[in-house]
Parts: C-alpha cells; structure tokens; sequence
C-alpha cells in the first residue's frame, strides 16, 4: 500500500486499506481500524472529487460544442431563408413584368379587333383580325404565365413560412439544451457538496445514501428525457398542423375561384328549361368543368374533362374557360369542330 500511496495510485489506496481496515476490526484493533477507516474514506472522496470535476470538465466542454452547432445551424437557417427571400423577389419582378405585357398584348389586341370591325374592306379586316387574334393569344399566354408565377409565388411564401418555423424551433431547441445541461452541471456540484457532508457520517449510511442518489439520479435523466421527447412532439404536432391548416386553406381559397368560373344558376335557368346538374369532384377542386352562353340566339352548352385531379385539373379548367370565353363570345365560332380546333390549338400554344 506504501508503493501505491506513493505513485497516487488512489484505486489501490482505496481497496487495500479497506482490506486493512475489515482485518483490523476482525482482530479488535480498533486504533488501526479507524485509521485505515479514515484512510479509506479520504482516499474514497478524492476519488469521488476527481471523477466530478472531469464530469463537470465534460458538461462544459459538450454545453460549447452544442452551443456552437446550433449557432451554426442557425446561421445556415439565415442564409437559406435569405436566398429564398431573394428567390421570391425575382419571382415576383418576373410576374409583375408578364402581368404588364399581358395588359399591353390585350390592349393591342383589343384595339386591333375594334379596327377590323370598323374595316369595310375584307382582305384589311381579315389582315387585322389575324393581328389582334395574335396578339389576344399572346396576352393570354403571358396571363397564363403570370398565374403560374403568382402560384410559385406563392409556394414560395409556404416555404419561407416553414423555415421560419424551423428557425424558431431551432432557437428554441438550443435554448432547451442550453438549460438542460446547466441544470445538469446544477445537480452535479449539488452531489459534490451533498457528498462532502456524507463522507463524515457512517460507511453504511454513506453507502445507502450513494445508491439512494445514483437512483434518483436515473429518474431525473428518465424523465428529462421523457420530457424533452413530449415537448419535441408536441412542436413537431403544432408545426404540422399549421402547415396542414395552411395548405387546406389554399385548396379552399382554389375551389372558391374555381366555383365563380362555372355558370351561375340564374344563367342556366335562363337558357335550358328543363335541366339538372351533377357535379361531384374527386377532390376539393376538380378538373371537370360545364360552361354555357347564347351566341346568335344559339344556346352553346359544353361539358369538359381536363387531364388531370385536383390542383393540375384545376388550372386547366381556368385555361380551357378563358379560351372558350374568347372563341365563342370574342370570335363567334359556333360550330363544334371549330371550337375543339381552336381550343387544341390555344392549349398547345399556351403550354409550350
């Protein structure tokens, strides 16, 4: 024991003179009992002292390293959200620059109808026709164009609304990891002292009290534990439900447009006599349309199927219903076939 004592080897301390310490006492030695005791203790508390400033040492050093990888992931959250940001507001000069010449092409369109009209020569009204039938498909083009943009606008507000909702979380993460491991570093000094008044007492009740605090001192982890798990679902519930909330009340919003492009009932009841009308989408908003107008005292009632469900089926449906709108009340085509033609022809022009 001389040797180890020597070299500060303190486990070998510890365990030969508790040894020493159970032999002395057998053999009603007590002067050497309690000294070995005392030794035994001592060499017990520097161990236990050791072992808590390398663990208060740890804490620290993983509280810096958890701090500054949050504050890099934070950091990473702000240049994301900027370049998003910067994303959104190309989209929407980009947008505002086709809504512009959407109202030029039409205002040229319109002006060149209203001089084919007032045209007597044929061959010029026909030449200007064709001009302002041109131009009209080029506004419709760029209104086609400007809906999308406004709808990937849009998405990028969801998208931005959603690293925002990260970046909170992120922030309150760190700010419960930050509190987690100082209450832990807390409780750990709190065993240090607690300890130090212990080592005075008996060794059995030093060593009841040891065991007692390794308990609770699994509890307290366990339901750390449990309770960082339940706040982490319940905000990964909250921001679920939010963007759910979200994302319903733009598909709502779509059906409320798509809705006001079909025919009101008073229209139908003017034109049909006797009618009924079964409209059941496969989702909120559908890609199934009706659309009637007199032309010429000829009742013009068309029935469609868009490709595609939902959200895709519904901007067909407000294509499909402006160049209709145009074909048969703007150029007064009439006959079937010549409607289909126009409309494949305006489709693929559109969507090229």
């Amino acid at each position: 024991m001389l040797v180890a004592q020597r070299i500060k080897a303190l486990l070998e301390v510890k365990n030969a003179s508790k040894v020493l310490y159970q032999n002395a006492k057998q053999q009603k030695n007590y002067v050497k009992a309690l000294e070995y005791h005392e030794l035994y203790k001592q060499t017990d508390d520097a161990i236990f002292n050791i072992d808590k400033a390398k663990s208060i040492t740890n804490l620290e050093t993983q509280t810096e390293i958890a701090r500054k990888e949050q504050e890099i992931a934070l950091l990473n959250k702000n240049k994301a959200l900027l370049e998003k940001d910067n994303e959104l507001q190309k989209i929407e000069n980009e947008r505002q620059r086709n809504a512009k010449l959407a109202l030029e092409k039409q205002a040229e369109a319109d002006r060149l109808a209203a001089l084919a009209r007032q045209e007597k020569d044929q061959r010029k009204q026909d030449s200007l026709r064709t001009l302002a039938q041109e131009k009209q498909l080029e506004a419709d083009g760029l209104k086609a164009k400007e809906q999308q943009l406004k709808a990937e606008s849009k998405a990028r507000q969801l998208e931005i609304l959603k690293t925002k909702k990260e970046q909170q979380l992120q922030q309150t993460l760190l700010y419960l990891s930050l509190g987690s491991l100082l209450v832990m570093m807390v409780f750990v000094y709190f065993i240090y002292r607690s300890r130090q008044k212990i080592s005075q007492q008996h060794r059995r009740i030093r060593q009841q009290a040891k065991e007692l605090q390794q308990v609770n001192e699994e509890l307290v982890q366990q339901q750390d534990e449990i309770t960082t798990a339940n706040e982490s679902l319940e905000l990964t519930n909250q921001r679920l439900y939010q963007t759910a909330s979200m994302l319903k009340s733009s598909i709502h919003s779509a059906k409320k447009i798509q809705t006001a492009i079909l025919p009101r009932v008073e229209k139908m009841d003017k034109l049909l006599q006797h009618y009924f009308v079964l409209y059941r989408p496969k989702d909120v908003v559908s890609g199934d349309f009706y659309w009637i107008d007199e032309v010429e005292g000829r009742v013009i009632l068309i029935v469609a199927d868009c490709t595609g469900h939902g959200v895709e089926g519904a901007f067909m449906i407000l294509i499909a219903s402006t160049l209709l709108e145009k074909i048969i009340n703007v150029w007064q085509i009439t006959q079937p076939s010549e409607i289909l033609t126009r409309l494949h022809q305006g489709i693929e022009k559109i969507l090229q």
